[in-house]
């Protein structure tokens, strides 16, 4: 029987991959909801989506709504290189809202700015997803090492989740987004992830690699 457990999802880090890998021992989760959970969504004003991304103070207070205790849960979340991940972000928008966004330079430098400081339910920085008033949670790795990270967390939590190695094939847009990074671009993200930067030993010029 597997143990209780929290996966935390930062937006961009291999979401929808987690979810169906962990599926089978999960009892709420967007990758399957049922008429059950949908109720309880709607009851507390939750959308899915919100769900989905709850950084570690949500879920907490999420957990102790439903009268349990947040302690007794294993809470472990992986992240991403930041600037890796913007790329990425904009990307996705890109292809979703063309009329919204062009792939430009000044669109880019755009989305990153307003991503970060904008009043939102989501929680963008990583950081919101990796702590809260000082305490960690019990486990946080990176995206790129997803395979042997769930091949830990397997034992850990009693699972037998079936992780292939993790690749991340880069649309061919990623490479001219990479284009668009100046200084103040740089900067001004490294200044808003600079806990996970600090901690994960991220540096930009990491993130025209493997991310």
């Amino acid at each position: 029987m597997s143990k209780k457990f929290v996966c935390l999802n930062p937006p961009k880090t291999g979401t929808g991959y987690r979810e169906h890998l962990l599926l089978p021992y999960t009892d709420l989760s967007v990758a399957h909801i049922s008429d059950k959970m949908q109720n309880l969504l709607d009851s507390l004003h939750i959308t899915a989506e919100r769900f989905r991304h709850f950084n570690y103070s949500q879920a907490s207070q999420f957990i102790r709504s439903l009268g349990l205790d947040d302690s007794e849960f294993y809470f472990f979340t992986f992240v991403r290189n930041p600037w890796c991940r913007m790329v990425s972000y904009f990307n996705m928008f890109v292809q979703q809202r063309p009329q919204e966004l062009e792939l430009t330079k000044e669109c880019f430098k755009m989305f990153i700015f307003d991503y970060f400081s904008r009043e939102k339910f989501i929680s963008y920085a990583q950081e919101d997803f990796c702590r809260h008033n000082g305490r960690e949670v019990d486990y946080i790795d990176c995206l790129t090492e997803i395979s042997r990270a769930m091949n830990f967390l397997n034992q850990k939590l009693q699972l037998k989740t079936e992780c292939t190695y993790y690749t991340n094939q880069k649309p061919s847009t990623y490479y001219k987004i990479y284009q668009f990074f100046d200084d103040e671009i740089i900067n001004f993200i490294a200044a808003k992830e600079k806990y996970i930067i600090s901690k994960m030993k991220y540096i930009y010029s990491n993130c025209t690699e493997r991310d």
